[in-house]
């Protein structure tokens, strides 16, 4: 790549006596341009090739940037978005946490502990947002905070139904009239019901806790006792005295 210049030098009839010019090697200066332009693209396509959502807040506190995850997780266009305040689309119950967090990696003092709020969809509905933030303002290339957030929804609601499930199975080992004990693989007790404990008129459940079932067993049931257990590991076996 050459960049020329030059000029024409007269004589005092205008007539061209001499040309003067110069000549730059450019090619160092192109190619670094376009490295530069090759990162650029390569970065812009890793972004939005991404499920993850990723936002850019520019240093007036508005949109700059959002990746295509982003429109379709919200169902928003650019332009509903783009050069908005992202409190537009928060939960009103959240704006203040959220707020305060932004801040944080504004005045780079946040910690990096992710954030979780709700954000209402084009259409209503509410998406959980897990977020980390990043502030990169010095960066011209960004000039602002890059916030990164995944939607949790449905992982939130699954860890919700995980919580309900073992809560109502815990109220009903707890509830249910018959002998339950469950111990680990090293026969330690870590839980017995209210009705084993009523039953035999056990000590408090939490002095039971961490002893080996077969210590409750009687001597002369003992052998007994450990041969059944040795069975239960090699096939299920039903009731036995």
């Amino acid at each position: 790549h050459i960049f020329d210049r030059g000029y024409v030098v007269r004589d005092y009839n205008g007539t061209p006596i001499r040309l003067i010019g110069t000549l730059m090697d450019l090619t160092e200066r192109k190619l670094a341009e376009q490295k530069v332009k090759d990162n650029e693209e390569k970065f812009r396509s890793i972004i939005n090739g991404l499920n993850d959502i990723v936002t850019v807040i520019d240093t007036n506190g508005l949109i700059a940037y959002q990746n295509p995850s982003a429109y379709r997780v919200f169902g928003y266009t650019e332009d509903e978005m783009v050069g908005k305040s992202p409190f537009d689309f928060i939960h009103p119950e959240d704006i203040d946490f959220v707020k305060k967090e932004l801040n944080e990696v504004f005045e780079k003092t946040n910690k990096g502990i992710p954030t979780l709020f709700r954000v209402i969809c084009k259409d209503g509905s509410i998406v959980n947002l897990e977020t980390t933030g990043i502030n990169l303002t010095d960066n011209k290339s960004v000039g602002g905070v890059v916030i990164v957030g995944s939607d949790v929804t449905e992982k939130l609601k699954t860890e919700t139904a995980l919580r309900e499930s073992e809560e109502l199975h815990r109220k009903l080992l707890t509830t249910v009239p018959d002998l339950i004990i469950r111990t680990n693989l090293k026969g330690e007790i870590i839980f017995i019901n209210e009705f084993t404990l009523s039953k035999f008129n056990f000590v408090p459940g939490e002095k039971i806790l961490g002893k080996n079932m077969l210590s409750f067993v009687a001597e002369k049931d003992l052998p007994r006792a450990i041969e059944n257990t040795r069975l239960m590991f090699e096939q299920p076996l039903g009731p036995k005295e």
